[in-house]
């Protein structure tokens, strides 16, 4: 059996869990624009500074924790998602219909709860 290891999305590195969410220039795209949707003003951090940045800010009961973590569940599921289709279907949809579904999905769910409605 022979196992493709190079990413199905960017085509440039081997498709790990650090590259194909934050090392992978088509997702990075996607992370930097949702961190600027969110008006959260930096550059996208490596795997293990995202990870402990994402860990900070999405604690507590608050809107902004619940919209980051909302952020987080999302783009993992679109991202993954994407990957799937590029290898099992041969079909790719852009980096800017990608972002729309994921703020779509988190704008959809925010309706059912009030306090993160509001943070948005």
């Amino acid at each position: 059996v022979n196992i493709e290891t190079t990413c199905a999305l960017c085509q440039q590195g081997i498709e790990t869990v650090q590259h194909l969410f934050f090392e992978c220039e088509m997702t990075g795209i996607i992370w930097q624009q949702l961190l600027d949707w969110q008006g959260i003003q930096r550059r996208k951090l490596k795997w293990q500074e995202e990870l402990a940045w994402i860990q900070r800010v999405a604690k507590g009961r608050s809107g902004g924790a619940a919209l980051c973590r909302m952020t987080l569940a999302a783009a993992v599921y679109y991202i993954w998602q994407e990957r799937n289709n590029v290898i099992f279907k041969q079909e790719r949809r852009t980096t800017a219909s990608i972002i729309k579904k994921i703020i779509q999905e988190i704008h959809i769910r925010a309706t059912m709860f009030p306090r993160l409605e509001r943070t948005m």
